[in-house]
């Protein structure tokens, strides 16, 4: 490549221009004409130089050409200028002749020089900005290849025409393979629709809302064809007009966030959840049995010894039913602590603590530890001290489980002295607190905080002396938090623990719900079996000596849990048991009287009860006063329960359950039911007594009644 020239050329234009001048003024033939030929060598010599480097600067686009002509031009007009400077000397032309040409040519020799360079600038600074444009484009370019996201466009017709590395690598179909090919071979039938729809959204210059959609792999033959070694994506789309150098629309262009992990995770924690199910329903199905069936012995066993034996396998089933409730309970404060959504929402009773203590105290005085020993030492004194306080705003259950976890912890590691629990109502009415003090072996202050957390003891060695596994305190603490309260706890190693149960009066609105119809039905279910529960005088009709013994339709496909059933049920009530659901609907078709109670298991093959409760409702047209249906399961998640509700129900009973509770339940149903009855009845003997009287009183009455 030639170096540029001006340099070197200008120093000889120089040595020419005072050359010639020096040729004109030296008078001397020889000596002046020696100075020409100098000048003019110079001139050539500068001239060969600057055309050589236009030569080179043709090949260098149309600013270079437009420059090598110019270097072209000067060299010629500078030439023309020597050769007219020399004519006169020689004679050939006129002294007037030359001026002439001076005055003509030198005006239009400058000007058309300083459009040349004009344009030369100008064309100079719009290829410096073109090639700024271009380098800009190609980092963009760059960029969007090697970006760590997926992005990908196509034309307006939908084909692909931009396929960055990172969506070859997320769906394993190469650039080369990808561009050209309709985008929605790559998708499912049903979100083919949306993402034409974006498409379309966009190329009218609309903003489209994100969209979740999943690339999925191409046929196994087509693959197969091909060596492809494709996998499913799920991305969330967002999209963009894509334009050219000139801002003409040529299609969209679409950048996703990868998915597949979180759509992964997702899947997880539904597998997770639905594994949790399955494990609480199957492990408290067997102990439901175990309980219900050894109780129902343990009730008819005459010999003291194999009585002792039974309740010893009832306190067994019991226990491990307890551990299965607080590790299923534990999940879930575990999950709702990571998600920030808690499974299984708080239920908002009216809630009376000091029964609640009075109840907890009362048995924990009768149970026994795994030993078969009294749960309260021989030396030591459980008080209640617990005054009267304002009905709160909670979940019954839950609180129960915390008061019951606090209380049976301090009956743990208290050998002698005594366990009280008291209260305090703060002086607004906003708060109530529950106070247990014990003096038993107490904490070490640097395990004050380690105790809350799951599966944690102060004794943790293999050595240790009490049992459990650590999870009473750290669901407490939980539960009590989601209400928006506190546990707090003082202790200090043999100077016995205090802990404090802070509740407020109203729920915290975080965590307060707004009742839904099926809520607002399970409370009305709640408020029945309360006043059951008070009312002594409240007995079902079936004591009141009715023409026939109810009917309970019995509807589980555990033969263990229907001899339970039956155990509990047979002396009040006649049974029918069915397998299945459809055995339960076929007997409900064809049965000459419809049974007074179905009890109704959730989980069933084939039809599950929430099936079997839909059809009744819907389909046999059964409302809930004609057929009650009780629901029973050994799922505990709320899902279960409204979904229960929504289809029907008219309660829900958690297996294992108590005879005393499942007694309660089906008198409440039976009670409602026969009230309606009789309110029937009564109406019929009226319109029957107002049939045999004389038209205007049937006129008058059924005016009153309507």
């Amino acid at each position: 490549m030639p170096r540029n020239g001006i340099i070197p050329s200008s120093l000889l234009t120089g040595i020419y221009c005072i050359i010639g001048w020096q040729g004109l003024v030296v008078k001397d033939f020889w000596v002046s004409w020696a100075l020409i030929t100098w000048a003019f060598v110079s001139y050539f010599v500068a001239s060969v130089e600057q055309l050589a480097f236009a030569w080179h600067l043709k090949e260098t686009g149309r600013m270079g050409f437009l420059r090598a002509s110019l270097l072209v031009y000067l060299v010629i007009m500078i030439g023309i200028y020597g050769v007219v400077y020399l004519l006169p000397i020689a004679g050939w032309i006129s002294a007037t002749s030359e001026n002439k040409f001076y005055c003509i040519r030198d005006a239009s020799f400058k000007l058309l020089t300083s459009m040349m360079l004009l344009a030369t600038n100008d064309l100079s600074n719009l290829l410096a900005m073109q090639h700024r444009a271009e380098t800009l484009a190609d980092d963009f370019a760059r960029l969007m290849e090697t970006v760590s996201v997926p992005i990908f466009g196509v034309n307006p017709k939908g084909y692909i025409n931009q396929w960055n590395q990172k969506s070859a690598d997320l769906t394993g179909l190469p650039k080369a393979s990808a561009l050209g090919m309709p985008l929605v071979k790559l998708l499912t039938s049903a979100r083919r629709v949306e993402l034409e729809e974006m498409i379309r959204q966009v190329l009218a210059g609309e903003i489209p809302a994100t969209l979740e959609i999943s690339l999925n792999p191409l046929e196994a033959e087509e693959c197969s064809r091909f060596g492809l070694q494709m996998k499913k994506v799920m991305l969330v789309l967002s999209a963009a007009p894509m334009m050219n150098m000139v801002g003409i629309l040529t299609g969209v262009t679409f950048m996703g966030y990868d998915l597949t992990e979180i759509a992964a995770f997702r899947e997880a924690e539904a597998r997770k959840n639905r594994f949790m199910a399955i494990v609480s329903h199957e492990l408290r199905s067997p102990l439901h049995g175990i309980i219900g069936l050894v109780e129902s012995l343990c009730n008819s066993e005459k010999d003291e010894v194999r009585a002792k034996r039974m309740r010893m396998v009832t306190n067994c089933a019991t226990r491990l039913l307890d551990l299965v409730v607080n590790i299923m309970e534990m999940a879930s404060c575990i999950d709702a602590q990571r998600t920030g959504n808690a499974t299984k929402q708080l239920c908002r009773d009216p809630v009376e603590l000091p029964k609640i203590v009075d109840e907890i105290v009362t048995l924990i005085k009768n149970s026994t530890d795994k030993r078969g020993k009294s749960l309260v030492k021989p030396d030591v004194e459980l008080i209640n001290n617990v005054e009267a306080m304002p009905i709160i705003e909670a979940d019954a259950y839950k609180c129960t489980q915390v008061l019951y976890n606090i209380i049976t912890n301090g009956c743990k590691f208290t050998m002698k002295g005594s366990l009280t629990v008291s209260s305090k109502v703060d002086s607004e009415n906003k708060w109530v607190e529950v106070r247990m003090t014990d003096t038993g072996i107490g904490v070490a202050r640097a395990s004050l905080e380690r105790i809350f957390e799951p599966f944690e003891q102060e004794d943790s060695t293999e050595g240790k002396c009490q049992e459990g596994i650590g999870l009473g305190l750290s669901i407490a603490k939980e539960v009590v938090g989601r209400h928006g309260g506190r546990v707090l706890v003082e202790s200090g190693l043999g100077v016995g623990t205090t802990f404090l149960v802070r509740l407020p009066v109203v729920m915290a609105a975080d965590t307060r719900q707004a009742q839904t119809p099926i809520q607002e039905k399970v409370a009305q279910c709640r408020a029945v079996l309360r006043n059951i529960a008070i009312t002594p005088s409240d007995s079902p009709t079936t004591d009141d000596k009715p023409s026939r013994r109810p009917v309970v339709l019995s509807v589980d496909d555990d033969l263990v849990s229907q001899t339970v059933a039956e155990d509990l049920l047979k002396d009040k009530y006649d049974i029918h048991m069915a397998l299945d659901g459809h055995e339960a609907l076929q007997y409900l078709k064809t049965c000459n009287v419809l049974p007074d109670v179905v009890l109704l298991d959730v989980m069933m093959p084939g039809i599950t009860g929430i099936e079997v409760c839909r059809t009744v409702r819907q389909t046999l047209q059964r409302n809930e006063i004609m057929l009650p249906i009780l629901m029973v399961s050994a799922l505990t998640t709320g899902t279960a329960t409204a979904d229960a509700f929504k289809a029907g129900c008219n309660d829900y009973i958690t297996k294992p359950f108590q005879e005393q509770v499942l007694m309660a339940r089906i008198k409440s149903a039976l009670k409602v039911k026969m009230q309606h009855e009789t309110e029937i009845a009564s109406l019929v003997a009226r319109l029957k007594k107002m049939e045999s009287g004389p038209c205007e009183s049937l006129g008058s009455g059924l005016r009153k009644r309507v």
